[in-house]
């Protein structure tokens, strides 16, 4: 495993600030017949990420598990026993101890855990100028034109550009900056790089560091996000479905702590459309 500060930032400090990301796209992918988009995942310091990948590296090998992917531990047959080859062995009883000493990893670690999820098809309820405002358009009121075009067609804008400004500005109020790291996946990785540069060129005053793209298998820290923005997803898909409210035991373990996750439907949306229909 390598440390994460060397993937980024190697002169890091002990209290520099690094936010590991995953995205959620569904069985639909990145395009608009997809039901939920979620990013998700934590932020912590050097310090605390250092600690946090000794302990889980060492849960790994002691259930003999290579890396783990939340994707395929959580597809079980109808007695619970997991399906996927890499955590068949395990077993229902296993399986279930492996996934709390995980949680127990980063709940010990203490990073605070971030993510929005967008209802996709609330987002495209609403018109083309609305959705190019809401991933990111610039828009001059006074001649009433958009200085840039957005991204009206990919939903995926909307949470990536919404946590990234959150966590930019959670690492302002600790005077440092706000370094990324997403998990290398080919399908949205340009997206996420196109989306960082446009955040970083229209807040120039927000610390926001360096983003890199790394394979999970190197760092845990991007497991554990993967672990962050299943459980979302679980949540996010009940609430938006079925509006229920209560949660499943993995969801609340991961929401033990300190978590800043929203739910966008379309009143949230409006309500961050306020600033672009009062100019």
């Amino acid at each position: 495993m390598r440390v994460l500060a060397q993937l980024v930032h190697p002169a890091a400090g002990p209290d520099t600030l690094f936010v590991v990301l995953k995205v959620y796209l569904d069985e639909s992918g990145i395009n608009r017949d997809a039901f939920v988009c979620v990013v998700a995942g934590y932020a912590a310091n050097t310090a605390r990420w250092k600690k946090f990948e000794k302990d889980w590296a060492s849960i790994l090998k002691r259930y003999r598990v290579a890396e783990f992917h939340a994707k395929d531990f959580f597809r079980r047959d109808e007695d619970g026993n997991p399906l996927h080859e890499h955590y068949r062995h395990l077993g229902r009883d296993g399986a279930n101890a492996f996934l709390n000493d995980l949680i127990n990893a980063i709940n010990k670690a203490k990073p605070k855990m971030i993510g929005k999820a967008v209802l996709v098809e609330d987002f495209f309820s609403f018109s083309l100028g609305e959705r190019r405002y809401l991933t990111g358009a610039q828009y001059d009121p006074t001649a009433k034109k958009f200085l840039s075009s957005g991204a009206p067609e990919t939903h995926f804008h909307v949470p990536m550009q919404a946590v990234v400004i959150n966590a930019a500005l959670g690492a302002k109020r600790l005077k440092e900056k706000a370094h990324f790291v997403c998990d290398r996946q080919d399908e949205y990785a340009p997206l996420v790089v196109e989306r960082f540069a446009e955040i970083a060129k229209r807040n120039p005053d927000l610390p926001l560091g360096d983003l890199v793209h790394s394979d999970s298998r190197d760092v845990c820290a991007l497991q554990a996000a993967d672990l962050a923005c299943w459980g979302a997803s679980v949540y996010a898909k009940k609430r938006f479905k079925k509006n229920e409210t209560e949660t499943d035991y993995m969801v609340r373990r991961l929401l033990e702590r300190e978590a800043d996750f929203e739910l966008m439907d379309a009143r949230k949306l409006r309500l961050l459309l306020e600033g672009f229909h009062g100019q």
